[in-house]
């Protein structure tokens, strides 16, 4: 049997003849947290910036007067752990642009909304578990300059779904409860 941690993943390989069953990425507590710290920065993009389509979506936003701050560096000791969780907490709208469009990066999700951030991601091929509208706000590449400015503006509607995105991966989609799932599709199989 083998899992994967997203709807995309599993149809790229069911459409290649090798089933897959979904178990998303759930929270542990190295994700992050609440802080209440002041949230000082507008857009963070955290992700390394090496990748062509990132590069172009935040060079658009930029454009756009978008103030986006990146931050993304594998070898950098403090976008990781507790420094990286204080530096979300900091964070207003938490931008999600994955490698390739629409595909979901749930440690992303998982990282922000644990951290308290609004996530604003591109259209996404399958957002599960996630709801577009609920958890987090999903826009075209295009229309992000006014969608972000909208909830810069909005700061309760930007609380509103910040902390919707927070109690859902605090308390729904935890690593306990996704192993606990994965777990129970094995059982049934054997």
């Amino acid at each position: 049997m083998l899992a994967v941690t997203s709807g995309e993943r599993a149809a790229f390989l069911a459409e290649r003849g090798i089933e897959a069953v979904v178990a998303p990425y759930g929270h542990r507590a190295s994700d992050g947290c609440l802080l209440g710290l002041d949230r000082d920065i507008d857009v963070l993009m955290l992700g390394t910036m090496n990748v062509p389509h990132r590069r172009r979506v935040v060079r658009h936003l930029r454009r756009a007067g978008v103030p986006v701050t990146t931050a993304g560096d594998y070898g950098d000791p403090s976008l990781w752990g507790e420094s990286r969780t204080e530096l979300v907490n900091r964070v207003k709208i938490m931008l999600s642009v994955g490698r390739f469009p629409g595909t979901l990066v749930g440690v992303r999700f998982q990282i922000a909304m644990a951290c308290g951030a609004l996530v604003v991601s591109e259209p996404l091929y399958d957002p599960a578990p996630y709801v577009p509208g609920e958890h987090f706000v999903e826009a075209a590449v295009d229309d992000m300059p006014s969608i972000i400015e909208r909830y810069l503006a909005d700061e309760g509607e930007r609380t509103r779904l910040a902390q919707a995105g927070h109690r859902f991966v605090m308390t729904e989609l935890t690593m306990e409860r996704s192993f606990s799932s994965l777990l129970d599709v094995v059982a049934g199989r054997l």
